[in-house]
């Protein structure tokens, strides 16, 4: 995705899960990703998140943060 997508999915998952560290990280010429608790989780795009935001790694995280 690129810079401006990766700035509107960190958003979204910022409000879904505001205790989980995100940032966006440059991964190509125009390539970005999100990346949760400095590197553990990479999400790529907005059904990446979807999907995996009620997981158990995910819901561990947020449950020690």
């Amino acid at each position: 995705m690129n810079r401006k997508e990766a700035t509107q999915l960190e958003r979204l998952i910022k409000l879904d899960a505001p205790s989980l560290p995100v940032t966006v990280r440059k991964i190509g010429n125009d390539e970005y990703v999100c990346v949760l608790n400095a590197g553990d989780i990479w999400i790529w795009d907005e059904e990446d998140w979807e999907k995996n935001k009620n997981s158990p790694m995910i819901t561990a995280k947020l449950m020690i943060a």
